[in-house]
């Protein structure tokens, strides 16, 4: 296998070495877990979002607790957009 190319392709089959195989394996895996990451750090509510909220539903209005409509809004919100809901 030449150095530019991580292996050889016969009749739509690319086969590699076990090493390459292996190191593109980790690649994958590293990669799976940088998202996996993203993904949980969006899931966790800003504080700002918070504060947001709490300046919209002052506590003990007929709205009740904001802390605890906050935290539903955002996880609705993160769920929506994993979903890919209002993305028109």
């Amino acid at each position: 296998m030449s150095e530019d190319h991580i292996g050889v392709q016969i009749n739509g089959v690319l086969y590699v070495k076990f090493e390459d195989a292996k190191k593109l394996r980790e690649g994958w895996d590293k990669a799976d877990a940088e998202i996996e990451k993203l993904r949980a750090a969006r899931r966790e509510m800003p504080p700002e979002f918070l504060d947001w909220m709490k300046r919209q539903m002052p506590k003990d209005t007929i709205i009740g607790n904001p802390e605890w409509w906050a935290g539903r809004i955002w996880r609705a919100a993160i769920h929506a957009m994993e979903k890919g809901e209002g993305n028109e």
